[in-house]
């Protein structure tokens, strides 16, 4: 005789396994993720996203190990540039890698930038496309809507680089000594890098800060775009975090790029 019962038990637990296999497989994509570890001075640095149950980015940043801090070079005579990979998971939500600067006595205009500083840059173009950009003016005009409030520019490409718009508001513009502060970076009118701007000396200071980044009215592509930049140090890891947090999903207005 069947035993009914018998193959309502069984059936309970097949279904409780399935779920069971499904489940966590969604919960894996929780987490943080890691780029390569890359060499900066006596330290390193490596790349980060931080992710939801979904797999969605939640931020993304650098991780700079304390010990990269102690002797980092000092000719004034350039720049430092260190390329840093990304993860997949950022690449994918609109970001191809970040260009960290070392800058030993600032950058014009000196009288604000002009501190020992780090830039930065989280960069939605390739490393080719961002070497071939070279100096002069952008006269290409940016439609407001694609502009945050207060952002200025003098339209100065910087080669290598691009054009950077700096928040006229912010507190080195206003009579405070430049600690930490975020650009928008535009190419021909097109946005192409976002970069948090943070002086050596506000790390070792061993931070806990947060900027609420300005949004523009509209984005020219949907993408993920960052609403608070946290500037931080891990005590527990010894790393200075330069982050990206708030990773919103916009959606484009101008489907042509």
């Amino acid at each position: 005789m069947v035993n009914k019962k018998y193959f309502f038990l069984l059936g309970a637990c097949l279904l409780l396994t399935t779920a069971c296999k499904k489940y966590p497989q969604t919960n894996s994509l929780s987490g943080s993720v890691y780029g390569p570890v890359a060499q900066l001075a006596n330290g390193t640095v490596k790349s980060f996203v931080v992710l939801d149950n979904y797999g969605k980015m939640l931020t993304l940043g650098v991780r700079i190990s304390a010990a990269a801090l102690v002797n980092l070079p000092a000719d004034s005579t350039k720049m430092w540039s260190y390329s840093i990979d990304l993860p997949a998971q950022a690449q994918n939500a609109g970001f191809d890698h970040i260009q960290l600067d070392w800058n030993p006595i600032g950058h014009d205009p000196k009288p604000i930038y002009g501190l020992p500083h780090f830039d930065c840059h989280f960069s939605k173009i390739t490393k080719a496309f961002q070497a071939g950009i070279m100096a002069g003016t952008d006269t290409m005009t940016i439609p407001a809507r694609y502009l945050a409030p207060d952002y200025v520019s003098n339209k100065m490409i910087v080669p290598g680089m691009g054009v950077h718009y700096a928040d006229s508001k912010a507190p080195e513009f206003t009579g405070q000594k430049f600690t930490a502060t975020y650009i928008y970076g535009f190419y021909k009118a097109n946005l192409i890098f976002l970069e948090p701007m943070v002086t050596a000396a506000f790390l070792l200071s061993n931070p806990d800060y947060k900027i609420q980044i300005k949004q523009p009215a509209s984005f020219q592509s949907a993408d993920y775009y960052p609403t608070i930049t946290h500037i931080y140090y891990d005590a527990m890891t010894k790393e200075y975090v330069i982050a990206l947090e708030g990773m919103a999903l916009k959606i484009s207005d101008h489907p042509t790029l």
